[in-house]
């Protein structure tokens, strides 16, 4: 099931099971993404949808599994439009601002479309949606659309796209076409995507429906993520990890271009194309747009020779600012002051466009540096990456046809590649999503990556006073929504020994309740497993809740474990998620754990 998406608006339209007449409305749920957009949500209510059912079921699906899970709180509000059902009219309401409101709304569309559906095209309906909400259309923010439809007339959907084009230019449309209709003419859709089976059993389509009404690109893998009940052929991947979506990285880059007369005009011009490509992947946004999405990107561009120079500040541009850059100016100078042209980022890293929680990017792009004249960028370089920040280096070797090592002492581990190495392109987009992958401060990453060192399997914070094992349970989840550390394998073992002073015993985030032996993920505990017991240690009554710690001689290689009375108190380590493109960490969220 092909996904198809691209750079500009956003349509859509759901679907679930059948409403009953007295609609009882879900309790709100933890938000799926965080922001404070308006969003319209258009249901097809002609005959294109061939039944009042299968429409009565999309409410159903939005109701339950959609609006409980609204950021309210941060001022998100959503609308309701049905066109056609009984009589071909309009059913719309005003922008719901809390659960309960958008269970009267939708309760009020359901009565509004009756029994019966009315031939409308989908023209005249977007049509009259522009009317009823212009004042929200025009008012120069982004508006998702999102669009549930089944018209499949080729006429009507052209005639519907250009009305789109041209009088919807503020509305992101995302579309979700029932019957197999042709979509193509909206070359502005984020998403077009065709549901070809029953739409209940794609749990990606909540996901989907979240994203686009925070207005947060949506990848190819959202909406097919299938809910299923089929047992994998392999062990699911255990733990915290790092999720890569290139649409929702959240970082502050600047990119720094080598304008030396080594890269050549023509090469620059290359460079700034590379930049550009991949920029359209990312959801770049200025730093004084306050409508924008949380998971957004921040850029700034600076350019040196002998000279360096800002040519955009951080925060300054959009997508579509970045993307029509023509050129970068040229002097064909033979200085590389590339000291200066970092010492330029930082200044903007530290200016008000930058964000606190959003990791500090360097991306350079260059071609050689010749030290001498001006002061060696090793230091300034090793500086920023020691505050935290990542330097990403894109060696242009075409110019000179060699690999200049220099550049390589000054990329962050793992972050360098060069042009000919980059083949298919994706080394820089990797590398952001890897840079958004990091730890709240205070917790100890744990990665068995010898690369980039990235908390690939979870953060983990050490707590080092002794709490009974359902009291260190509720202080994990308390924080960051985290747990006990869980032990997979004896280099887990050793890593969380050497968090703490030894020797010492420490609680994990293994219990027997009262039946079995489970870990604090859900997974039980089974023959193959790394257990690692003390003669005895494995003894439980029947009925009974244990907690398991680990006993410490003060070697990491004689850690065994063993059950104990979960009222005794022992230090503990707790594990969470890290930071990552689809995890937003923001500086509200405490980073450590205060008892």
């Amino acid at each position: 099931m092909a996904c198809t998406f691209k750079l500009f608006a956003l349509l859509s339209i759901l679907f679930v099971g059948k409403l009953k007449a007295d609609i009882s409305c879900p309790n709100q749920q933890t938000p799926a993404y965080s922001c404070g957009t308006q969003s319209i949500v258009v249901l097809d209510g002609s005959t294109d949808m061939q039944s009042v059912d299968k429409l009565k079921e999309i409410m159903a699906f939005i109701l339950n599994q959609i609006t409980p899970k609204f950021d309210y709180a941060d001022g998100q509000t959503i609308a309701y439009m049905v066109y056609g059902g009984q009589g071909g009219g309009l059913q719309a309401t005003e922008f719901a601002s809390n659960i309960e409101q958008s269970c009267s709304y939708i309760e009020t569309v359901i009565n509004g479309v009756g029994n019966n559906l009315t031939p409308v095209t989908l023209t005249t309906g977007l049509n009259e949606m522009k009317k009823f909400y212009n004042d929200t259309l025009s008012s120069g923010k982004r508006i998702p659309i999102l669009l549930f439809t089944g018209a499949t007339d080729k006429a009507d959907i052209a005639s519907a796209a250009q009305l789109a084009k041209t009088n919807i230019q503020n509305g992101d449309l995302y579309i979700f076409s029932m019957n197999g209709g042709d979509y193509s003419p909206f070359t502005d859709a984020k998403l077009i995507y065709n549901i070809s089976q029953d739409f209940q059993n794609w749990g990606g389509l909540q996901r989907c429906f979240n994203k686009a009404a925070c207005n947060i690109v949506i990848n190819q893998g959202d909406v097919a993520d299938a809910v299923t009940t089929v047992a994998p052929t392999s062990a699911p991947l255990r733990g915290p990890h790092c999720t890569c979506n290139y649409s929702t990285v959240w970082l502050d880059v600047i990119y720094i271009f080598d304008a030396s007369a080594a890269t050549t005009a023509n090469g620059l011009m290359e460079l700034l194309g590379k930049v550009q490509t991949d920029a359209q992947w990312l959801n770049i946004a200025k730093s004084t747009d306050t409508s924008a999405s949380e998971y957004h990107t921040r850029v700034g561009i600076i350019y040196y020779d002998s000279d360096a120079t800002v040519y955009a500040p951080l925060g300054s541009l959009t997508q579509m600012d970045f993307l029509s850059i023509p050129t970068l100016p040229f002097r064909n100078d033979p200085g590389t002051n590339l000291e200066a042209a970092i010492n330029l980022a930082l200044n903007q890293f530290n200016s008000s466009a930058h964000r606190i929680e959003a990791k500090t990017v360097i991306h350079l792009l260059a071609t050689t540096y010749r030290p001498g004249d001006y002061q060696d960028p090793t230091q300034i370089a090793e500086t920023f990456k020691g505050d935290g920040g990542i330097m990403i280096v894109y060696d242009y070797i075409e110019a000179h046809g060699s690999v200049a090592p220099e550049l390589n002492t000054i990329a962050s581990p793992g972050y360098f590649t060069t042009s000919s190495d980059d083949t298919d392109g994706s080394f820089v987009l990797n590398a952001f999503c890897d840079a958004n992958c990091f730890c709240f401060v205070g917790y100890n990453a744990y990665s068995q990556d010898t690369g980039r060192n990235l908390p690939n399997q979870g953060c983990y914070y050490p707590v080092e006073t002794t709490n009974g094992y359902t009291i260190a349970e509720n202080r994990c989840k308390s924080f960051n929504n985290g747990y006990l550390a869980t032990v997979e394998n004896e280099d887990k073992m050793r890593f969380l020994w050497r968090m703490f002073k030894q020797p010492t015993n420490f609680w994990i985030g293994l219990q027997y309740d009262g039946s079995a032996f489970k870990w604090q993920d859900n997974y039980a505990l089974t023959a193959n497993d790394y257990q690692p017991w003390a003669p005895n240690g494995k003894q439980v009554q029947s009925g009974q809740m244990s907690g398991i710690y680990a006993i410490s001689t003060g070697d990491q290689n004689a850690i065994k474990w063993s059950t104990h009375e979960p009222r005794q108190g022992f230090w503990f380590a707790c594990e969470v998620a890290p930071c990552d493109s689809e995890h937003y960490c923001s500086r509200q969220q405490p980073n450590n754990i205060i008892l």
